[in-house]
């Protein structure tokens, strides 16, 4: 039995709308690097989110997924970096510090809901 065009516009516009749900609810999560640590240390995200590092350190820092699947490059202080989870990515991110004596800190990405979310 054939479609109606009703019923057709009525599924097509379901279909954008929950498309359109699902890109409005991704969010960006500002993450600061200091000297030797993030804030926030643990991320609360769900995929397509975007994580938005910007370096606060008095010194060039570098970021990157601990499994080495990307790298922010050296960022100055005040640099920004951004990085879109992928549902299934690294859950772990890496900061680190250049010259002589280098620094090396982590932060984590978690899928979970966020403590006191409710």
């Amino acid at each position: 039995m054939p479609i109606s065009f009703t019923k057709f516009a009525a599924v097509g516009a379901t279909v954008m709308t929950l498309a359109t749900a699902n890109a409005a609810t991704a969010q960006t999560h500002d993450i600061i690097i200091f000297d030797e640590a993030f804030f926030p240390a643990v991320i609360y995200v769900k995929a397509g989110d975007e994580l938005s590092f910007v370096n606060n350190a008095n010194a060039a820092r570098t970021v990157s997924g601990s499994d080495g699947s990307w790298t922010s490059g050296t960022l100055q202080n005040g640099g920004t970096y951004r990085q879109t989870v992928e549902a299934g990515a690294q859950v772990t991110f890496i900061g680190a510090s250049e010259g002589d004596n280098p620094v090396s800190y982590s932060g984590e990405v978690s899928f979970d809901p966020a403590p006191l979310s409710n």
